[in-house]
């Protein structure tokens, strides 16, 4: 496993170069290895299919994504349950796909999954709940409800401002987008 975590860190910084090509090789070759060493019931291999997801996902491959992130919230719920962090991260990957397809509908059974899932193993103040939030904001103003947008946006607004420095890039962007979304109300 410790060749695999290389390998998997390797593809992280292919990953974030945005050499997607480069970073599937390295993701690909760490599932081998998790698949050989520790099963297909681990959430280390759980993870090496979220990260193979992220690069389709990112290349506009969003059936392929679909695919992979699905692998992983299975195992993630056969191995941690349904209420962890990283089964709610998965729900979350799921639901960007849809989102980023277009099927709003879906992603928003995802996203509310993750955000349900997040308020109940971190907390209603945690930053990831925060995300959470936002991300539903993001989608329902795709979807023209404005209201629940505001609602959305405010509730991730007022958690990081709880959590992060005031001056921080997510409380700017923020309360930037509650003025363009309150001018929709």
């Amino acid at each position: 496993p410790s060749t695999a975590t290389s390998y998997n860190n390797i593809g992280s910084v292919w990953y974030h170069k945005g050499e997607y090509d480069k970073a599937l090789e390295f993701y690909k070759k760490t599932l081998q290895i998790f698949l050989a060493t520790l099963g297909k019931n681990h959430p280390s291999t759980a993870t090496s299919y979220n990260n193979i997801g992220f690069v389709w996902h990112h290349k506009g491959e969003y059936d392929k994504a679909l695919e992979f992130y699905n692998q992983a919230l299975q195992i993630y719920l056969a191995t941690l349950g349904k209420n962890h962090p990283d089964t709610a991260s998965s729900y979350n990957n799921i639901g960007s796909v849809w989102d980023s397809k277009g099927e709003y509908d879906k992603a928003l059974e995802f996203y509310n999954q993750d955000l349900n899932i997040t308020i109940a193993t971190l907390g209603k103040n945690h930053p990831s709940t925060a995300i959470s939030y936002n991300n539903l904001a993001m989608l329902y103003y795709k979807m023209e409800k404005y209201e629940e947008a505001y609602n959305s946006m405010k509730k991730a607004l007022k958690i990081f401002q709880k959590t992060l420095p005031s001056e921080h890039p997510y409380i700017k962007t923020m309360k930037r987008n509650l003025e363009v979304i309150k001018k929709k109300l």
